[in-house]
């Protein structure tokens, strides 16, 4: 169950923040000059999600409570992707008009995921955003996405708005 929310809040992380915040967040500002070989990547960690009341420190109450941390840091430039105890890693290429996300074939072994079909993949209209160099802000489509398998990953191309 914890994947499957880990999954959702990767997913809907940046909505769940901008809501917690008030302001939107679409940019991770500070570009990061990486050395040699190394790019800069965006992660997002889910820190808590639980049914307390943000207010209280989730710690008491009846509400729901996500906290969010995101940073940026500098990885080889060529993406893996994996699952480690409750965190699944994946990657993304950017093109023209579409993204491709690289998520590891483990995550059909994990917890939640025994009757998955993993030949499609599903995600809500503009609940995902991509920035490219020229500042350029593309939203994926929403809909149903087939999936490919390469060497250990899904490869699902979402279209871009």
């Amino acid at each position: 169950m914890n994947k499957i929310l880990l999954i959702m809040t990767l997913f809907f992380s940046q909505h769940a923040f901008s809501q917690q915040s008030k302001t939107p967040t679409t940019t991770l500002e500070s570009p990061v000059d990486c050395p040699l070989g190394m790019c800069p990547m965006a992660y997002i960690n889910l820190d808590a999600m639980n049914f307390h009341k943000p207010r209280t420190n989730c710690t008491e109450g009846f509400g729901i409570c996500i906290r969010i941390s995101w940073g940026i840091t500098c990885t080889s430039c060529f993406g893996r992707s994996g699952v480690s105890a409750s965190n699944v890693k994946m990657w993304c290429v950017t093109k023209e008009n579409a993204a491709e996300l690289h998520i590891p074939l483990e995550i059909k072994n994990q917890k939640g995921f025994e009757k998955v079909n993993f030949s499609s993949f599903e995600i809500e209209e503009n609940s995902m955003s991509f920035q490219y160099p020229s500042g350029k802000v593309r939203y994926a489509k929403g809909g149903v996405y087939g999936t490919t398998i390469k060497d250990n990953e899904y490869v699902v191309t979402l279209s871009l708005n």
